[in-house]
Formats: structure tokens, C-alpha cells, sequence
């Protein structure tokens, strides 16, 4: 899977996460790692209607593959995900949500509804939430970072989106297909070179499938932007080669 991985500096932009790991594995009773994803509702795991997502959700299926690579350590995860929320609700979210846990390991996981809520016109205010995010985490918290650009929106109209949620069929495709979310996933990219943070392409992914003729809206469980139980899987994938590659 694609991925964009930082080489600045002398130390992987990893070295704490994998340091607590290697912790946990030597004195079993240290603290476990914990792993915490603050962003929306796909985060959140919400699926359909009044449907959620709880150990399918991709951070919990990333923590079950870290499990597996290193199965004398054991995973924490904290859900901080909040359905209809941008980069600037995490950013005022930090200090309740994030900071007081003290994780090891954040992954930040916005860009969808910023990119509807704001369109072009609102690039530069998620680039400013996201860096900001980011600088208040490495002020105040040993924490690694893992950014996540979102996955694909609808790219066609489709019988899963629920009646109530139809007067945003338009609009939602509007920003897939004119290069709306396009543009927040590169964004997101460049705020990861030019903070060498690692970034989960999960964006990249979705297109690739595209590319190879794959319905990618059949992977969106309400029809609109929340993926399935399998597209939550290749999130958690995606996030397992960062931690192999950087």
C-alpha cells in the first residue's frame, strides 16, 4: 500500500512507539502501548444508520496486527473519533481527548468533512489545524504521530444511501469527483514531509483500486463515505506498513 514516510532526522519518526513495545515485551508489567485516533466518524466507527463499528473499527484491526507481530505485547486503544467533525474540532478537542492519556502512539485521521464543509476555499485552515494538532502533541506529550489521509467518497449515486441522508448525495459527489477530497489528501501529504510525519495513504489506496476498474462505492457501507468492515481492514493494513517501512 502506499505510504509516505518521512526521512528527516537521526531518529525514526517512530523510535517511541517502538521503543514502548520493546518495554512491554521485556517487563510485562510496564504499561501496554497505548495507541489513540482522534478524527471523525469513520474513526468513530460508525457504519450505517444507528450502526458501529467496535473491534472492526480500522485502529482496533491495526492493534489485533500488532498483536500478531508481537504476540508477548499487548495493545491499549483509545476512540476519540467524533461523527460530523474537522481538524479544528480535534485541535479543540487536544486537551480533553488526547493529552491527559498520554498516548504512545496518535493517529489523526481528518479531511473528509473538512473538504465538505469547506471546500477549496478551506485548504489552508486544515493544513493550519493539522500542524497545529501536531505541534501542541510534540509540546506537551511523548507521542508518536501518524497522520491518515481519508478514503474516497461516493463516486456514484447508489440505493445504500439511507433516505434521510439523500439531500447529501450531490454535494458528496461534487467534492470526489471535481478533486475536492483529492486535494485535502495531498495536503495532508505534504503537512507530512514538511513535518516528517509519517502519513497512512489510505486516500492513495482507494484510488489505486479505482485505477484497477474496483467499485469503490460498493466499499462505503452507508454509500456515502463511511467504508466497511473491509475497507476499515485495509486502513489497519496500510497502517501496519508504516510501521514496518519507517
Amino acid at each position: 500500500m502506499p505510504i509516505a514516510a518521512p526521512t528527516q532526522g537521526s531518529l525514526s519518526p517512530l523510535s517511541r512507539f517502538r521503543g514502548r513495545i520493546q518495554e512491554k515485551i521485556a517487563d510485562r508489567s510496564a504499561r501496554a502501548p497505548l495507541i489513540l485516533a482522534l478524527g471523525d466518524s469513520v474513526t468513530q466507527g460508525v457504519a450505517a444508520v444507528d450502526q458501529f463499528l467496535h473491534e472492526q473499527v480500522y485502529h482496533r484491526q491495526f492493534a489485533h496486527l500488532l498483536e500478531k507481530k508481537y504476540p508477548t505485547c499487548i495493545f491499549n486503544t483509545i476512540n476519540a473519533g467524533v461523527d460530523g467533525q474537522a481538524a479544528h474540532h480535534g485541535l479543540e478537542r487536544l486537551d480533553r481527548d488526547v493529552l491527559p492519556h498520554h498516548p504512545d502512539l496518535l493517529l489523526v485521521a481528518f479531511g473528509l468533512n473538512d473538504a465538505v464543509q469547506g471546500g477549496m476555499e478551506k485548504l489552508d485552515d486544515y493544513q493550519t489545524a493539522i500542524e497545529s494538532i501536531i505541534q501542541r502533541t510534540h509540546r506537551n506529550a511523548e507521542c508518536d504521530i501518524i497522520l491518515l489521509t481519508p478514503n474516497m467518497m461516493l463516486t456514484r449515486d447508489n440505493t445504500a444511501v439511507a433516505p434521510q441522508h439523500r439531500q447529501w448525495v450531490f454535494q458528496f459527489l461534487a467534492v470526489q469527483n471535481e478533486g475536492v477530497l483529492a486535494a485535502y489528501a495531498d495536503r495532508l501529504r505534504q503537512i507530512g514531509r514538511d513535518h516528517a510525519i509519517p502519513v497512512a495513504d489510505v486516500y492513495a489506496a482507494w484510488e489505486t483500486l479505482a485505477a484497477k476498474g474496483i467499485d469503490t462505492t460498493a466499499m462505503l457501507s452507508n454509500g456515502l463515505n463511511h467504508p466497511t468492515v473491509e475497507g476499515h481492514r485495509m486502513t489497519a493494513q496500510i497502517l501496519m506498513s508504516v510501521i514496518e517501512s519507517v
